[in-house]
């Protein structure tokens, strides 16, 4: 297991960020553009899913160009993945389901890795492992912030944070963000993709914004 202080730091980072913007990537030019237009609004936190033939070169375009952001890869599903971005040299890697073959691994790598849940014996199966970053998902079909509230109840007891993702907009983080256990929400609805296939950085940049005022209240 990793040490508490990599994770202690992790968590310094959602809790100020308050939000992860999660992008799928088909070219490494729309993600520095994009990167570069969250960077100016003071995001320092992405998540590159690994959905797509050129992911790991968007991933490591923007680990080059932008080494002060706090980047992770979603959709971490293999050891032959994981090799890959600790060879790139993520912050975080995520998964959308628990693996204890990629715990393991991650473990043996350094990487920080929040995997996902959805039931209560996956959520107690996580937190037997002593990790503190959970992320929920998809947190929206199966219930949003109500089912998330009664799936913690009989876990408050442990030392935890939760990151709900899947289906999270701005009509209805303001509800996700009320759930004390919540330190951050990712969310692909920023980060468009088809504003991205557009080329609609003006609407992306709309979207930062509005993001950024509903956390801050």
């Amino acid at each position: 297991m990793l040490s508490e202080t990599v994770f202690l730091k992790l968590k310094g980072v959602f809790a100020e960020s308050r939000i992860i913007p999660i992008a799928v990537f088909t070219d490494t030019t729309t993600a520095l553009q994009t990167t570069e237009l969250l960077l100016k609004h003071d995001l320092t936190v992405l998540e590159i899913t690994l959905r797509t033939d050129s992911a790991l070169t968007c991933v490591d375009a923007v680990r080059k160009h932008f080494p002060e952001l706090s980047l992770g890869c979603g959709t971490v599903l293999s050891r032959e993945e994981f090799d890959a971005i600790s060879e790139i040299g993520v912050d975080f890697a995520v998964s959308p389901c628990w693996s204890d073959n990629l715990y393991e691994y991650a473990s043996a790598l350094s990487i920080p890795y929040i995997p996902g849940v959805a039931t209560p014996t996956e959520l107690n199966r996580v937190l037997e492992k002593g990790i503190p970053l959970v992320k929920i998902f998809p947190a929206t079909p199966i219930g949003g912030a109500s089912y998330l509230t009664s799936l913690i109840a009989p876990f408050r007891k442990r030392d935890f944070h939760i990151i709900p993702t899947g289906g999270i907009n701005e009509n209805n983080i303001a509800q996700f963000m009320s759930v004390p256990e919540v330190i951050c929400c990712g969310t692909s609805s920023i980060i468009d993709k088809n504003l991205l296939e557009k080329g609609d950085f003006e609407e992306l940049e709309r979207r930062i914004e509005t993001f950024i005022g509903l956390v801050a209240q």
